[in-house]
């Protein structure tokens, strides 16, 4: 994180938080730009939010406050989002209500450029805090999913745990798209990528479809990207442990120790990400959103203000990458069909 802070602070970007009456919120934001991290932009009502900040004691320096309700742009972004949603049913009145909702009104500022990236999430579920941003913001070409990745981080590793948040039961073709969305976060991180793809069988030893569903999704992987370092099935001790790994499965692919873990639905990567988070000394860091056309991060509601902190830093690290992505040699997902 120290490395994404100070790459965040060599060229902050304008970061929109609608959630800006939350305390937490405010109190990330106030960090964020006083240390140079981003240039936030708080939604909600102006007198509202100064009053929460008199009480905090939490100066407003470096931070705008937008009331998207009395905002200018309101007008204008209720008949862009009409053309956009119109065949899924909202007319302009149901537009205008929709875009009502800050989230939504967020996205819409970074849909139009007029910020570089969003983070929300810390006061709702998170079904209700991602549907917005999918309603406004479109996937990457390529990509047939968004999914997401959290960071662990423990004393001794960092471990990415994918996908945990969005997917409840992927497909073989979801599991390989989100382990090559997860190498591609990893390498953003300057971490060489090493995926393990867990299951409750070993290399075959359980011939059972869901853990063929496993083994087949290594096989599409690498064939998108043969550069891939990726093994599995596995289990999550073969995965983590290198005595395990190595000496009761010599012909591995992964060579030392897993550092992305890519679960085979949403139930086991949430309860392994929450055990590991409350029980196992790790700090979580995320969730991060993969998939998607812009930076955009929803939160863990009720997430405390270093994570929010840290995951503004990251979008706006994302923002900086999306800049030079026309320099960029094309990914894996750019000449993808579509699932």
């Amino acid at each position: 994180m120290r490395k994404i802070i100070t790459r965040a602070q060599q060229n902050p970007k304008r970061i929109v938080l609608p959630e800006g009456d939350h305390p937490v919120i405010l109190r990330a934001a106030h960090h964020a730009a006083s240390e140079g991290i981003a240039r936030p932009i708080l939604l909600g009502n102006h007198e509202e939010i100064g009053d929460l900040a008199r009480q905090l004691h939490v100066p407003l320096d470096g931070i705008e406050i937008i009331d998207p309700v009395q905002s200018p742009l309101f007008d204008q972004y209720v008949d862009k989002l009409h053309m956009m949603r119109a065949r899924k049913g909202w007319g302009p009145a149901e537009t205008r209500h929709q875009l009502q909702n800050r989230f939504v009104f967020g996205a819409m500022m970074v849909h139009e450029g007029m910020v570089d990236g969003q983070v929300h999430g810390i006061s709702r579920s998170y079904p209700d805090a991602i549907r917005p941003v999918l309603q406004v913001i479109s996937r990457r070409p390529g990509v047939s999913k968004v999914s997401g990745v959290y960071l662990m981080v423990f004393r001794d590793r960092i471990l990415m745990f994918a996908d945990a948040t969005v997917n409840i039961n992927p497909t073989s073709e979801d599991l390989a798209e989100i382990a090559l969305l997860t190498a591609e976060m990893a390498r953003f991180f300057d971490i060489n990528p090493r995926i393990g793809m867990l299951s409750f069988s070993n290399f075959g030893d359980t011939r059972h479809p869901d853990a063929q569903r496993v083994e087949k999704a290594v096989e599409i992987a690498m064939k998108r990207d043969p550069s891939l370092t990726i093994d599995g099935e596995m289990q999550a001790d073969t995965a983590v442990v290198s005595e395990i790994l190595n000496q009761h499965y010599p012909f591995n692919r992964l060579g030392a120790p897993a550092n992305v873990l890519i679960f085979p639905e949403l139930a086991s990567g949430n309860i392994a990400y929450k055990l590991m988070q409350r029980l196992g000394g790790a700090k979580a860091v995320g969730p991060l959103l993969m998939g998607i056309s812009r930076p955009f991060n929803v939160v863990q509601r009720d997430t405390d203000m270093e994570n929010v902190v840290n995951v503004m830093a990251i979008t706006v690290a994302q923002a900086q990458e999306f800049e030079r992505k026309q320099q960029k040699k094309p990914s894996v997902f750019a000449h993808a069909d579509p699932a």
